[in-house]
């Protein structure tokens, strides 16, 4: 590549030697000593030569788009969407969320680093019964992955069913009347964007009345 020829001592050295061979021995160790400093990789020869190489590279993943494309990628790999636990384990893919949803709430919601930390730890507002259910939940719902994990004919429903009575409890603790906005806003962003959408449309009916 034309790298090899950046330096002056490399192109004078190539004609030293019987056949060359030395010449190309000391271009050759030039060029690595010249390669650990930072000057050379930001020479024009240097940035040209990488130019196509970087542009061969990039086209030789172009067979492999097809694989992206809707369920391409099923018909011909004929294979089903995996993930890894925490262990290290393949399982199906959780398409319910539940390992999402739950580390979720171990680190934004009642983590040691949550921003909502200091009104979760309020006992005027958040009993320590309530907390400790919450946290027992969690564990409980961990457990109930690595179970379900082991079944994947009924890891679907079983995930969905534990998603669903973990969120029901948080529900009967953070309530609207005693979270602060942002507390709520935190743990059911769905609801907050549902009710916002009802009351813009209860004005606007009001409005045409």
């Amino acid at each position: 590549t034309m790298s090899v020829f950046h330096t002056k001592a490399a192109i004078e050295a190539i004609g030293e030697g019987p056949d060359g061979v030395t010449g190309w021995v000391t271009a050759v160790v030039t060029l690595a000593m010249r390669m650990v400093t930072a000057d050379f990789w930001r020479t024009w020869q240097t940035q040209l030569t990488f130019a196509p190489c970087k542009l061969l590279f990039k086209l030789s993943s172009a067979p492999f788009f097809i694989f992206n494309v809707g369920s391409l990628s099923t018909l011909f790999t004929h294979t089903d969407p995996t993930a890894y636990t925490t262990d290290g384990r393949v399982v199906p893919l959780d398409t319910e969320g539940l390992a999402a949803y739950l580390a979720w709430l171990k680190e934004d919601v009642i983590g040691p680093y949550s921003a909502c930390k200091s009104e979760l730890g309020n006992t005027a507002k958040f009993s320590a019964r309530n907390m400790s259910k919450l946290r027992k939940a969690v564990v409980d719902g961990e457990a109930c992955l690595h179970t379900a994990w082991h079944r994947p004919e009924t890891f679907r429903r079983v995930t969905l069913a534990k998603k669903k009575e973990i969120d029901d409890l948080l529900a009967k603790i953070v309530t609207k009347d005693v979270a602060s906005t942002e507390l709520y806003k935190l743990c059911f962003p769905d609801k907050v964007l549902a009710e916002s959408y009802e009351e813009a449309r209860k004005l606007s009916a009001k409005e045409k009345m």
